[in-house]
């Protein structure tokens, strides 16, 4: 199983009208970083939507645009299967990993607080 070698929440991204935390993580033995898409689920714990991953040549495409075409989601890639792709054995597991990286949990929090108090002044515009 590939360990996980650095996890930061980067933004909050809306889909389908649901606030996202967008992780990036980078897993030992890969060259490309991950983007885990992570929603809340109550009492402090969240749900693992996706798993994105960017496909641009980092020499070419250098700037961080995530709303390039080269993002795919690879969640069924990494968990299909009895072992999955990635060597991990669930998604559960490999959430609980990400989760578990240094201040991960809570940027997520942090960042998702602010970003539905933003969302409700918007609304109260």
């Amino acid at each position: 199983m590939a360990g996980i070698k650095h996890a930061e929440c980067k933004r909050i991204v809306e889909r389908s009208d649901q606030l996202c935390a967008d992780v990036e993580v980078q897993l030992e033995g890969e060259k490309q970083a991950f983007i885990a898409l992570f929603t809340d689920a109550g009492d402090e714990d969240y749900r693992l939507e996706m798993i994105l991953k960017n496909d641009a040549d980092p020499t070419i495409d250098w700037y961080d645009n995530d709303l390039h075409a080269a993002y795919e989601d690879v969640t069924e890639e990494l968990f299909g299967g009895k072992q999955g792709g990635s060597g991990w054995s669930s998604k559960e597991e490999f959430k609980e990993a990400v989760l578990a990286y240094p201040g991960v949990r809570s940027q997520i929090r942090t960042q998702l607080d602010a970003a539905e108090a933003q969302k409700l002044q918007e609304i109260r515009a």
